[in-house]
């Protein structure tokens, strides 16, 4: 158990980043409180809708063994892991920064994304390794490639399982069917959240409820015209409340909100991610396209989750 409970957090949202605040908060000895918009079923983000894969800086297999579901596994003696080091790591950002210096969030991310991966694994979030496509087999060794090595057992919604699971053995609880529709402030301070016409008080009201990439208007706002018709392969429950309540309160406008994450789609797909599709099933309806004695990428990308 974590320390004796004294401040009270209140985490709005139960994806990958709330689940992690709330670990975070409950170590340090607070009460934690989740609040999730959607239904049980639904809950999650868009964190049910990856491959639960996590890219972070690693020397080599010894610092992967330790957060493995299962060390013991004939292939993993078999793996020629290689190294992603945090120059690498950097290196790769910058490739998709556009001039710009690494940001201070992804000098964090390059510097301690070993540390945040084994923190994790402390708290029973194990991994295994990607080989169906991040590795290939030459003289009987699955060398792997990208330094997307790891990926969550039972991909994103193993992640989130695994995550919750840790969540509630400290004492941590979420209500679902629970939209926090304002924030309480008390002398220029937020103090709690307003649900409804219930308002729920607490010392630290943490915002990691998503973005808005489920919101039509707000996507043609930041993102142009075009982009009101995207399909979303996530929740549809992101449509930017957090964003607009803390713009609401004079927060500032921080990261680029006219660059998205994104990837080609089936035009038939539904309007949103299925979470009923096994996540197999789901990747089928991308469309990427690899053409034969080289390899291009789509710069023309739909929203994901």
């Amino acid at each position: 158990m974590g320390k004796p409970m004294s401040k009270s957090v209140i985490v709005v949202g139960t994806g990958n980043a709330a689940l992690c605040a709330a670990l975070a908060a409950l170590e340090s000895g607070a009460r934690v409180t989740l609040l999730e918009k959607a239904d049980k079923s639904l809950s999650g983000g868009n964190t049910k809708y990856t491959a639960g894969a996590m890219r972070f800086a690693y020397d080599g297999a010894d610092d992967l063994l330790p957060l493995l579901r299962n060390p013991e596994d004939p292939r993993v003696k078999r793996a020629d892991f290689g190294s992603y080091t945090t120059e690498k790591f950097a290196n790769d950002l910058l490739g998709f920064n556009d001039g710009r210096p690494l940001s201070e969030e992804q000098e964090a991310l390059v510097h301690q994304s070993g540390a945040t991966l084994r923190w994790l694994a402390s708290h029973g979030v194990k991994f295994e390794p990607i080989y169906s496509r991040q590795s290939f087999e030459k003289d009987g060794r699955q060398v792997f490639w990208g330094g997307l090595t790891l990926a969550a057992e039972n991909e994103g919604v193993g992640l989130f399982d695994m995550e919750l699971a840790a969540v509630e053995r400290l004492g941590g609880t979420v209500r679902y069917n629970s939209a926090v529709t304002g924030l309480v402030t008390d002398a220029g301070r937020v103090c709690g959240v307003q649900i409804g016409q219930e308002r729920l008080l607490a010392d630290a009201v943490i915002l990691a409820c998503g973005g808005f990439e489920a919101n039509g208007a707000l996507r043609v706002k930041h993102m142009g015209e075009n982009w009101e018709a995207a399909k979303v392969r996530g929740t549809p429950h992101n449509t930017g409340d957090g964003l607009l309540m803390a713009l609401e309160l004079g927060a500032a406008d921080y990261g680029l909100y006219s660059g998205c994450h994104a990837t080609p789609m089936d035009l038939h797909m539904a309007d949103f991610g299925n979470l009923d599709l096994p996540p197999g099933e789901r990747k089928n309806y991308r469309k990427i396209s690899y053409f034969p004695g080289g390899h291009a990428q789509c710069p023309w990308r739909a929203l994901c989750g």
